[in-house]
Protein backbone atom coordinates (compact mmCIF):
# COMPACT_ATOMS: atom_id res chain seq x y z
CA UNK A 1 0.00 0.00 0.00
CA UNK A 2 1.42 3.40 -0.99
CA UNK A 3 1.81 6.29 1.41
CA UNK A 4 -1.07 8.29 -0.13
CA UNK A 5 -3.45 5.31 0.01
CA UNK A 6 -2.42 4.61 3.60
CA UNK A 7 -3.10 8.24 4.59
CA UNK A 8 -6.51 8.18 2.91
CA UNK A 9 -7.39 5.00 4.78
CA UNK A 10 -6.30 6.51 8.09
CA UNK A 11 -8.32 9.67 7.45
CA UNK A 12 -11.44 7.69 6.55
CA UNK A 13 -11.12 5.58 9.71
CA UNK A 14 -10.59 8.56 12.05
CA UNK A 15 -14.27 9.73 12.21
CA UNK A 16 -15.38 6.21 13.10
CA UNK A 17 -12.76 5.98 15.85
CA UNK A 18 -13.72 9.40 17.22
CA UNK A 19 -17.41 8.46 17.23
CA UNK A 20 -16.69 5.18 19.04
CA UNK A 21 -14.55 6.99 21.62
CA UNK A 22 -17.31 9.56 22.22
CA UNK A 23 -19.90 6.81 22.67
CA UNK A 24 -17.60 5.07 25.16
CA UNK A 25 -17.21 8.29 27.20
CA UNK A 26 -20.96 8.79 27.11
CA UNK A 27 -21.61 5.32 28.50
CA UNK A 28 -18.86 5.59 31.12
CA UNK A 29 -19.24 9.18 32.32
CA UNK A 30 -22.76 10.13 31.22
CA UNK A 31 -21.40 12.76 28.82
CA UNK A 32 -18.95 12.99 25.93
CA UNK A 33 -17.06 16.03 27.13
CA UNK A 34 -16.28 18.94 24.76
CA UNK A 35 -16.24 18.03 21.07
CA UNK A 36 -15.54 20.26 18.02
CA UNK A 37 -18.83 21.25 16.37
CA UNK A 38 -17.51 20.55 12.87
CA UNK A 39 -16.14 17.08 13.64
CA UNK A 40 -17.96 14.20 11.85
CA UNK A 41 -18.24 12.31 15.16
CA UNK A 42 -20.01 15.31 16.70
CA UNK A 43 -22.46 15.53 13.83
CA UNK A 44 -23.19 11.81 14.07
CA UNK A 45 -23.97 12.00 17.79
CA UNK A 46 -26.02 15.16 17.31
CA UNK A 47 -28.13 13.48 14.64
CA UNK A 48 -28.69 10.43 16.86
CA UNK A 49 -29.84 12.54 19.82
CA UNK A 50 -32.03 14.91 17.84
CA UNK A 51 -33.62 12.05 15.87
CA UNK A 52 -34.59 10.19 19.06
CA UNK A 53 -38.21 11.22 19.64
CA UNK A 54 -39.24 8.52 22.12
CA UNK A 55 -38.63 9.70 25.67
CA UNK A 56 -39.99 9.41 29.23
CA UNK A 57 -43.13 11.46 29.84
CA UNK A 58 -45.70 12.13 32.55
CA UNK A 59 -49.24 13.48 32.59
CA UNK A 60 -50.05 15.70 35.54
CA UNK A 61 -51.83 18.95 36.49
CA UNK A 62 -50.41 22.41 37.02
CA UNK A 63 -51.54 22.46 40.65
CA UNK A 64 -49.48 19.31 41.27
CA UNK A 65 -46.37 21.26 40.24
CA UNK A 66 -47.45 24.55 41.85
CA UNK A 67 -49.80 23.77 44.78
CA UNK A 68 -52.75 26.14 44.87
CA UNK A 69 -52.38 27.23 41.26
CA UNK A 70 -53.92 26.40 37.98
CA UNK A 71 -57.59 26.15 37.25
CA UNK A 72 -59.31 27.22 34.06
CA UNK A 73 -61.29 30.31 35.08
CA UNK A 74 -62.53 33.34 33.14
CA UNK A 75 -61.01 36.79 33.63
CA UNK A 76 -63.67 39.22 34.89
CA UNK A 77 -61.59 42.34 35.34
CA UNK A 78 -58.21 43.95 35.89
CA UNK A 79 -56.87 45.53 39.09
CA UNK A 80 -55.40 49.03 39.26
CA UNK A 81 -51.98 47.37 39.23
CA UNK A 82 -52.76 45.59 35.97
CA UNK A 83 -53.29 42.12 37.47
CA UNK A 84 -56.14 39.97 36.06
CA UNK A 85 -59.12 39.17 38.26
CA UNK A 86 -60.41 35.58 37.92
CA UNK A 87 -63.91 34.28 38.59
CA UNK A 88 -63.37 31.46 41.08
CA UNK A 89 -67.00 31.07 42.18
CA UNK A 90 -67.49 27.84 40.25
CA UNK A 91 -65.61 24.58 40.09
CA UNK A 92 -63.32 24.68 37.07
CA UNK A 93 -61.34 22.10 35.15
CA UNK A 94 -57.76 21.64 36.27
CA UNK A 95 -55.03 22.55 33.78
CA UNK A 96 -53.66 19.34 32.24
CA UNK A 97 -49.88 19.18 31.75
CA UNK A 98 -47.79 16.77 29.67
CA UNK A 99 -44.10 16.67 30.52
CA UNK A 100 -41.40 15.24 28.24
CA UNK A 101 -37.92 14.55 29.60
CA UNK A 102 -35.29 13.87 26.90
CA UNK A 103 -32.72 11.35 28.06
CA UNK A 104 -29.84 13.17 26.34
CA UNK A 105 -28.95 16.79 25.66
CA UNK A 106 -26.69 18.30 23.02
CA UNK A 107 -25.12 21.33 24.69
CA UNK A 108 -23.51 23.82 22.31
CA UNK A 109 -21.22 26.59 23.59
CA UNK A 110 -20.65 29.77 21.62
CA UNK A 111 -16.88 30.25 21.89
CA UNK A 112 -17.25 33.99 21.25
CA UNK A 113 -19.82 34.75 23.97
CA UNK A 114 -19.45 31.74 26.26
CA UNK A 115 -23.21 31.12 26.30
CA UNK A 116 -24.41 27.52 26.31
CA UNK A 117 -27.63 26.21 24.75
CA UNK A 118 -29.33 22.85 24.34
CA UNK A 119 -29.90 22.29 20.62
CA UNK A 120 -33.18 20.43 21.11
CA UNK A 121 -34.47 23.32 23.21
CA UNK A 122 -33.36 25.80 20.56
CA UNK A 123 -35.17 23.84 17.85
CA UNK A 124 -38.42 23.79 19.84
CA UNK A 125 -38.20 27.47 20.74
CA UNK A 126 -37.68 28.39 17.09
CA UNK A 127 -40.81 26.35 16.31
CA UNK A 128 -43.11 28.12 18.81
CA UNK A 129 -42.22 27.02 22.35
CA UNK A 130 -41.47 29.58 25.05
CA UNK A 131 -38.49 29.67 27.39
CA UNK A 132 -39.64 29.76 31.01
CA UNK A 133 -37.56 32.44 32.79
CA UNK A 134 -35.78 31.06 35.88
CA UNK A 135 -37.68 33.28 38.33
CA UNK A 136 -41.07 33.09 36.65
CA UNK A 137 -43.91 31.01 38.09
CA UNK A 138 -44.62 29.58 34.65
CA UNK A 139 -45.31 31.15 31.32
CA UNK A 140 -46.39 29.67 28.01
CA UNK A 141 -48.02 30.93 24.85
CA UNK A 142 -50.11 28.90 22.41
CA UNK A 143 -47.91 27.24 19.79
CA UNK A 144 -49.84 27.51 16.54
CA UNK A 145 -50.20 24.26 14.64
CA UNK A 146 -48.71 22.03 17.35
CA UNK A 147 -50.86 19.08 18.41
CA UNK A 148 -50.74 16.39 21.08
CA UNK A 149 -52.42 13.12 20.10
CA UNK A 150 -53.39 10.18 22.23
CA UNK A 151 -52.15 6.87 20.80
CA UNK A 152 -52.93 3.29 21.73
CA UNK A 153 -50.07 3.20 24.24
CA UNK A 154 -49.35 6.84 25.10
CA UNK A 155 -49.05 10.22 23.40
CA UNK A 156 -47.25 11.82 20.46
CA UNK A 157 -46.40 15.50 19.97
CA UNK A 158 -46.56 16.73 16.36
CA UNK A 159 -45.12 19.96 14.98
CA UNK A 160 -47.11 22.16 12.55
CA UNK A 161 -45.80 20.10 9.61
CA UNK A 162 -46.98 16.83 11.12
CA UNK A 163 -43.51 15.65 12.13
CA UNK A 164 -43.08 13.70 15.36
CA UNK A 165 -41.10 15.75 17.89
CA UNK A 166 -41.70 13.71 21.04
CA UNK A 167 -43.57 10.57 21.94
CA UNK A 168 -43.92 8.52 25.08
CA UNK A 169 -45.65 5.51 26.50
CA UNK A 170 -47.92 5.89 29.50
CA UNK A 171 -51.41 5.14 30.78
CA UNK A 172 -53.51 8.29 30.99
CA UNK A 173 -55.72 8.96 33.99
CA UNK A 174 -59.41 9.37 33.03
CA UNK A 175 -59.64 12.71 34.91
CA UNK A 176 -56.65 14.05 32.96
CA UNK A 177 -58.15 12.93 29.65
CA UNK A 178 -61.51 14.47 30.56
CA UNK A 179 -59.97 17.86 31.40
CA UNK A 180 -57.81 17.82 28.28
CA UNK A 181 -60.84 17.02 26.13
CA UNK A 182 -62.87 19.74 27.86
CA UNK A 183 -60.29 22.48 27.37
CA UNK A 184 -59.08 21.07 24.02
CA UNK A 185 -55.54 22.09 24.91
CA UNK A 186 -52.65 20.89 27.05
CA UNK A 187 -49.67 22.66 28.58
CA UNK A 188 -46.57 20.83 27.31
CA UNK A 189 -43.32 21.14 29.28
CA UNK A 190 -39.96 19.91 27.99
CA UNK A 191 -36.77 19.79 30.02
CA UNK A 192 -33.82 17.52 30.82
CA UNK A 193 -34.62 16.94 34.50
CA UNK A 194 -38.30 17.11 35.33
CA UNK A 195 -38.42 14.39 37.99
CA UNK A 196 -39.61 11.67 35.61
CA UNK A 197 -36.58 9.40 35.24
CA UNK A 198 -35.39 7.61 38.35
CA UNK A 199 -31.86 8.81 39.30
CA UNK A 200 -29.01 6.29 39.05
CA UNK A 201 -28.72 4.09 42.12
CA UNK A 202 -32.33 4.75 43.14
CA UNK A 203 -35.54 2.77 42.77
CA UNK A 204 -38.97 3.99 41.77
CA UNK A 205 -40.21 3.27 45.27
CA UNK A 206 -37.46 5.30 46.97
CA UNK A 207 -37.72 8.29 44.61
CA UNK A 208 -40.35 10.26 46.50
CA UNK A 209 -42.88 12.70 45.07
CA UNK A 210 -41.24 15.56 47.00
CA UNK A 211 -37.88 14.75 45.40
CA UNK A 212 -39.48 14.66 41.95
CA UNK A 213 -41.04 18.10 42.46
CA UNK A 214 -37.74 19.43 43.78
CA UNK A 215 -35.89 18.24 40.66
CA UNK A 216 -38.55 19.84 38.44
CA UNK A 217 -38.11 23.23 40.13
CA UNK A 218 -34.32 22.94 39.99
CA UNK A 219 -34.59 22.50 36.22
CA UNK A 220 -36.91 25.51 36.05
CA UNK A 221 -34.61 27.71 38.14
CA UNK A 222 -31.64 26.82 35.92
CA UNK A 223 -33.53 28.05 32.87
CA UNK A 224 -33.72 24.66 31.11
CA UNK A 225 -37.54 24.50 31.01
CA UNK A 226 -39.55 25.36 27.89
CA UNK A 227 -43.32 25.33 27.51
CA UNK A 228 -46.16 25.71 25.05
CA UNK A 229 -49.93 25.38 25.03
CA UNK A 230 -50.80 22.94 22.24
CA UNK A 231 -54.01 21.53 20.87
CA UNK A 232 -55.30 18.25 22.32
CA UNK A 233 -56.66 15.93 19.69
CA UNK A 234 -57.25 12.79 21.69
CA UNK A 235 -57.28 9.51 19.81
CA UNK A 236 -57.69 10.33 16.13
CA UNK A 237 -58.99 7.01 14.89
CA UNK A 238 -57.46 6.13 11.58
CA UNK A 239 -54.93 9.00 11.33
CA UNK A 240 -51.40 7.95 10.38
CA UNK A 241 -49.03 9.06 13.15
CA UNK A 242 -46.15 6.57 13.04
CA UNK A 243 -44.00 4.67 10.59
CA UNK A 244 -44.81 1.01 9.93
CA UNK A 245 -42.31 -1.43 8.40
CA UNK A 246 -43.46 -4.53 6.50
CA UNK A 247 -41.17 -7.37 5.53
CA UNK A 248 -40.78 -8.58 1.97
CA UNK A 249 -43.65 -10.86 0.90
CA UNK A 250 -46.00 -9.29 3.45
CA UNK A 251 -49.23 -8.69 1.57
CA UNK A 252 -47.42 -10.11 -1.47
CA UNK A 253 -44.95 -7.21 -1.68
CA UNK A 254 -41.83 -7.80 -3.76
CA UNK A 255 -39.73 -5.45 -1.58
CA UNK A 256 -39.62 -4.50 2.10
CA UNK A 257 -41.93 -1.55 2.69
CA UNK A 258 -41.84 1.54 4.90
CA UNK A 259 -45.22 3.19 5.42
CA UNK A 260 -44.69 6.87 6.26
CA UNK A 261 -47.39 9.30 7.46
CA UNK A 262 -48.25 11.80 4.74
CA UNK A 263 -47.59 14.62 7.21
CA UNK A 264 -43.88 13.74 7.23
CA UNK A 265 -43.60 14.95 3.62
CA UNK A 266 -45.80 18.02 4.06
CA UNK A 267 -42.97 20.48 4.65
CA UNK A 268 -41.35 19.31 1.41
CA UNK A 269 -44.33 19.63 -0.89
CA UNK A 270 -45.82 16.20 -0.24
CA UNK A 271 -44.63 12.77 -1.36
CA UNK A 272 -45.84 13.50 -4.89
CA UNK A 273 -43.06 16.10 -5.19
CA UNK A 274 -40.62 13.16 -5.17
CA UNK A 275 -42.44 11.24 -7.90
CA UNK A 276 -44.76 9.11 -5.73
CA UNK A 277 -47.79 7.79 -7.60
CA UNK A 278 -50.82 5.63 -6.84
CA UNK A 279 -50.00 2.31 -5.27
CA UNK A 280 -48.28 -0.30 -7.40
CA UNK A 281 -49.60 -3.85 -7.74
CA UNK A 282 -47.80 -6.05 -5.18
CA UNK A 283 -45.72 -7.89 -7.81
CA UNK A 284 -44.99 -4.87 -10.03
CA UNK A 285 -41.37 -4.71 -11.27
CA UNK A 286 -39.16 -1.73 -10.50
CA UNK A 287 -39.06 0.49 -13.57
CA UNK A 288 -38.48 4.12 -14.43
CA UNK A 289 -42.01 5.43 -13.66
CA UNK A 290 -42.04 3.76 -10.22
CA UNK A 291 -38.71 5.20 -9.01
CA UNK A 292 -38.65 8.13 -6.60
CA UNK A 293 -37.07 11.33 -7.89
CA UNK A 294 -34.40 13.03 -5.78
CA UNK A 295 -34.91 10.74 -2.79
CA UNK A 296 -32.74 8.03 -1.22
CA UNK A 297 -32.89 5.85 1.88
CA UNK A 298 -29.99 5.91 4.34
CA UNK A 299 -30.03 2.73 6.42
CA UNK A 300 -27.93 1.96 9.50
CA UNK A 301 -28.14 -0.67 12.20
CA UNK A 302 -30.23 1.67 14.35
CA UNK A 303 -32.40 3.76 12.02
CA UNK A 304 -33.49 4.65 8.52
CA UNK A 305 -33.72 8.15 7.07
CA UNK A 306 -35.16 9.46 3.82
CA UNK A 307 -32.82 12.09 2.41
CA UNK A 308 -32.15 14.18 -0.65
CA UNK A 309 -28.83 12.76 -1.87
CA UNK A 310 -27.95 15.91 -3.78
CA UNK A 311 -27.75 18.01 -0.60
CA UNK A 312 -25.65 18.01 2.55
CA UNK A 313 -27.31 15.74 5.10
CA UNK A 314 -28.19 18.58 7.48
CA UNK A 315 -30.12 20.27 4.66
CA UNK A 316 -31.36 17.21 2.79
CA UNK A 317 -32.95 15.24 5.64
CA UNK A 318 -36.66 14.61 4.99
CA UNK A 319 -37.82 12.27 7.75
CA UNK A 320 -36.64 9.20 9.62
CA UNK A 321 -37.49 6.25 11.83
CA UNK A 322 -35.78 4.58 14.76
CA UNK A 323 -37.23 1.34 16.20
CA UNK A 324 -38.38 1.32 19.79
CA UNK A 325 -37.21 -1.03 22.55
CA UNK A 326 -37.67 -4.68 21.64
CA UNK A 327 -37.93 -4.02 17.89
CA UNK A 328 -34.25 -4.11 16.91
CA UNK A 329 -34.24 -7.77 15.81
CA UNK A 330 -37.20 -7.21 13.49
CA UNK A 331 -35.64 -4.00 12.19
CA UNK A 332 -32.37 -5.83 11.52
CA UNK A 333 -34.12 -8.50 9.45
CA UNK A 334 -36.03 -5.81 7.51
CA UNK A 335 -32.76 -3.95 6.89
CA UNK A 336 -31.05 -7.08 5.61
CA UNK A 337 -33.82 -7.54 3.04
CA UNK A 338 -33.47 -3.91 1.99
CA UNK A 339 -29.69 -4.24 1.50
CA UNK A 340 -30.12 -7.42 -0.50
CA UNK A 341 -32.39 -5.65 -3.01
CA UNK A 342 -30.81 -2.19 -2.86
CA UNK A 343 -34.32 -0.67 -2.82
CA UNK A 344 -37.28 -0.30 -0.50
CA UNK A 345 -40.88 0.56 -1.23
CA UNK A 346 -42.01 3.72 0.53
CA UNK A 347 -45.74 4.28 0.80
CA UNK A 348 -47.27 7.42 2.26
CA UNK A 349 -50.85 8.08 3.28
CA UNK A 350 -53.19 9.85 5.67
CA UNK A 351 -54.70 6.71 7.20
CA UNK A 352 -53.15 4.56 9.90
CA UNK A 353 -51.81 1.23 8.59
CA UNK A 354 -53.27 -1.55 10.76
CA UNK A 355 -50.91 -4.27 11.96
CA UNK A 356 -53.18 -6.18 14.35
CA UNK A 357 -56.80 -7.12 14.76
CA UNK A 358 -59.38 -8.99 12.71
CA UNK A 359 -59.06 -8.79 8.93
CA UNK A 360 -55.74 -6.96 9.42
CA UNK A 361 -54.29 -7.93 6.04
CA UNK A 362 -57.42 -6.90 4.14
CA UNK A 363 -57.66 -3.54 5.95
CA UNK A 364 -53.93 -2.88 5.50
CA UNK A 365 -54.15 -3.54 1.78
CA UNK A 366 -57.06 -1.10 1.48
CA UNK A 367 -55.00 1.59 3.23
CA UNK A 368 -52.06 0.95 0.91
CA UNK A 369 -54.27 1.21 -2.17
CA UNK A 370 -55.32 4.69 -0.97
CA UNK A 371 -51.70 5.79 -0.51
CA UNK A 372 -48.96 6.91 -2.90
CA UNK A 373 -45.79 4.89 -3.36
CA UNK A 374 -42.37 4.82 -4.99
CA UNK A 375 -39.33 2.56 -5.03
CA UNK A 376 -36.51 4.35 -3.20
CA UNK A 377 -32.86 3.33 -3.66
CA UNK A 378 -30.54 2.86 -0.73
CA UNK A 379 -27.49 5.10 -0.56
CA UNK A 380 -24.23 3.44 -1.64
CA UNK A 381 -22.90 3.11 1.90
CA UNK A 382 -26.24 1.59 3.02
CA UNK A 383 -26.05 -1.05 0.30
CA UNK A 384 -22.47 -1.88 1.28
CA UNK A 385 -23.62 -3.12 4.69
CA UNK A 386 -22.03 -0.37 6.78
CA UNK A 387 -23.84 0.10 10.08
CA UNK A 388 -22.65 3.59 11.01
CA UNK A 389 -22.69 6.86 9.10
CA UNK A 390 -19.32 8.13 8.04
CA UNK A 391 -17.68 4.75 7.52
Amino acid sequence: MGKAARNRRLRSARPQQQSAAAEARLRRDGHTGPMPAAAPATRTLMAQVLDQTEMPCRATFIDSLFPGAGSVAPVTGVTDGGEPVFDLTETRDRVPVMMFEPERMVMATDTATGTTHDLLTEALVSGGFTRVPPLALLGAMPADGWELYRTTDGVVLLDPYGGTVAEGRLTLDPEWVSDAASSRQVLVLVGPRLGIRVPPGRTLESYTADEQIKEFHQCRHKGYLIAAVVGWRGPDAGKALKWVLLRQRSLGLALPLAYVPAASFRAHGGAEAFGFTTFLPPDAPINEPSLARGLAAELTATDIDLIRPDLDRELGWICGYRPGPGSHETFGAWGNEARRHGYILVASGEKDLPTTGPDCAERAFEVLMDSVVAAVPLTPFSRSGHTERGE
